[in-house]
């Protein structure tokens, strides 16, 4: 299920919801996507805008690192 309405990115309108549940949950957000996106059959997703959208849901440095690299290496026991 597509939580964007929209069918390619910016996909505007998931930053709301994206940043209150960043701002709301910082410990509890990883990232993650479908990636090899079995789904597409045309008009693959490109994977650098897909990213490009957490400089916008988070834009502080400190927690993309925190959703990027600490919260997974804490789930997983890295």
């Amino acid at each position: 299920m597509r939580f964007s309405q929209e069918p390619q990115p910016p996909y505007s309108d998931t930053v709301v919801f994206a940043q209150t549940l960043i701002e709301r949950n910082p410990e509890r957000v990883m990232w993650g996507s479908d990636w090899p996106h079995p789904d597409h059959f045309e008009g693959m997703p490109n994977d650098g805008d897909l990213l490009d959208l957490l400089l916008e849901w988070a834009p502080d440095e400190m927690l993309r690192k925190k959703i990027l690299v600490d919260n997974p290496a804490e789930l997983f026991g890295f």
